[in-house]
C-alpha cells in the first residue's frame, strides 16, 4: 500500500455550534476490519534521517521528534471498535507538526494496527477538517521501546522505515548526546554487555570504543601495549593511568622531539622553539588532530596541535613565571582516518629538552613516528 496522505473535508458550518469546528484525526480500521480498544497518536516534526533501535545497527529513514501530549496516548475506539477520533480545536494546542503515526491497540495493549498521515492541513476558525489515517495490520514491522515518552519505528513495506526518537537521544536508551559513547548504539541501563561510556576494548583490536552486545565498535585505535601493559602497568584499571605508566616506564616506543633549551634573561632551561611541524609517515593529512592524553607534569607547559597539511603542527605555550622546561612531555594524539571519521588513528609523541649553551632553532628527533590504525 502506498503512503496515505490526508483526506480533508473543509466546510463552513452555520447550523452547528462552535464546538464542532476543528480538525478530526480518524484512525480508521473499517476497511481491513481491524478492531481495537484504543489508539495512540504520534505527532511530530522532522529530524535528519538517522536512528537506532535495541535490535539492530543504525538505520536511515524518515525520522521525527515527537510533539508529546498526554492526550495522545489512549484515544478510545468507537463505531464498533474500528474507528478512533482525535479532536483538535481551532484555538487549542495546534503544535502537532506535519506527520502523524497511529498505533491501534487491543485491550491487552498489543499493537493490532498501524497507519500514517502527512502534510495535513489544520482547521481554521470556522472549518471542519477530517484527516483520515487508514490502518493496516502491523505484522512484525512495528517496534516500540523506551519511556517518557516511548520511541517507535515502523518498517513500512513501500517507503522504508519511519521512526519517532529524540533529537538528543537517537537510540532512546536514556543516555543523551554528550553522555553517550555512541548515540546510535542502544544500551539498556544495567546491561553488562554494553556501555554508554567509552570502554577499553581488547577485541577485535585494542581501542577506545563503544561496547554493545559484547561487541566493541572501535572509535579510537590504540597500541596493543595499552591493552596488554607490561610490568607494573598491568595492575592499573583506567586508560589514563595505563598511558601515564607506559610513558613513565618508557615502554611505549615513540617519536621524541628534542626541544632546544637555554638560559634566557636569567631564566634557566627556557625553550628556544615554540612551534614544531611533525610530518606523518604515510603522507596522509593530519586531519582533525586532538590531544587525548597529556602526561601531567605540573610545570604549566601546555601543548596544542593543529592540522598543517600532511604534518601535525604542535605549539608549546609557556606559562607565566617562565619555569624551566624539564623532562619528557608525552602526548597521545588522535587524527581522523584516511577516509571517513572513525575509527580515529593515534600516535605517541614526546617532547624533551636538549640543553645548549645558547639558543638555536635547530630541532632534532629520535625514533620513528608510529601510527596505530586498528589493523
Amino acid at each position: 500500500m502506498g503512503r496515505m496522505r490526508w483526506a480533508v473535508l473543509a466546510i463552513f458550518v452555520s447550523a452547528c455550534g462552535p464546538d464542532h469546528f476543528g480538525t478530526y484525526f480518524l484512525a480508521d480500521g473499517r476497511t481491513p476490519k481491524i478492531t481495537f480498544d484504543h489508539a495512540e497518536f504520534y505527532f511530530g516534526d522532522g529530524l535528519d534521517g538517522t536512528f537506532a533501535t535495541p535490535t539492530g545497527p543504525a538505520k536511515n529513514g524518515d525520522v521525527y521528534q515527537r510533539l508529546f501530549n498526554a492526550a495522545d496516548v489512549a484515544v478510545p475506539a468507537d463505531h464498533g471498535a474500528t474507528l478512533a477520533t482525535y479532536y483538535l480545536a481551532p484555538d487549542g494546542d495546534t503544535n502537532v507538526g506535519s506527520y502523524v503515526l497511529v498505533l491501534a491497540r487491543d485491550a491487552n495493549n498489543a499493537i493490532v494496527g498501524v497507519g500514517e498521515a502527512t502534510d495535513f492541513p489544520l482547521a481554521g476558525a470556522h472549518e471542519v477538517v477530517e484527516v483520515m489515517v487508514p490502518l493496516q495490520a502491523p505484522g512484525q514491522s512495528v517496534q516500540q521501546w523506551g519511556t517518557d515518552p516511548a520511541c517507535v519505528t515502523w518498517a513500512r513495506a513501500d517507503h522504508g522505515p519511519v521512526a519517532f526518537v529524540r533529537d538528543n537521544d537517537r537510540d532512546c536508551d536514556g543516555a543523551v548526546v554528550g553522555n553517550d559513547c555512541n548515540d546510535l548504539l542502544y544500551c539498556r541501563a544495567g546491561d553488562p554487555t554494553c556501555s554508554t561510556t567509552p570502554t577499553l576494548c581488547t577485541t577485535p583490536t585494542c581501542a577506545i570504543g563503544c561496547l554493545s552486545q559484547n561487541v566493541c565498535t572501535p572509535a579510537v585505535c590504540l597500541s596493543d601495549l595499552v591493552c596488554n601493559p607490561p610490568g607494573a602497568c598491568a595492575n592499573l584499571s583506567t586508560i589514563s593511568a595505563i598511558l601515564s605508566c607506559l610513558t613513565t616506564q618508557g615502554a611505549a616506543t615513540h617519536l621524541d622531539v628534542r626541544v632546544p633549551t637555554a638560559s634566557q634573561s636569567s631564566h634557566p632551561d627556557q625553550p628556544c622553539v615554540h612551534s614544531f611541524s611533525v610530518p606523518l609517515p604515510d603522507g596522509a593529512p593530519c586531519a582533525n588532530p586532538t590531544i587525548l592524553f597529556a602526561e601531567p607534569f605540573g610545570d604549566g607547559y601546555v601543548f596544542q596541535v593543529h592540522e598543517d597539511g600532511t604534518a601535525c603542527k604542535f605549539d608549546l605555550n609557556m606559562p607565566s613565571g617562565q619555569p624551566p622546561f624539564l623532562g619528557d612531555h608525552h602526548l597521545l594524539v588522535a587524527i581522523d582516518p584516511v577516509t571517513g571519521t572513525i575509527p580515529r588513528r593515534t600516535f605517541f609523541i614526546g617532547f624533551n629538552p636538549l640543553q645548549a649553551a645558547a639558543c638555536t632553532s635547530v630541532v632534532s628527533t629520535e625514533n620513528q613516528l608510529t601510527i596505530e590504525s586498528c589493523q
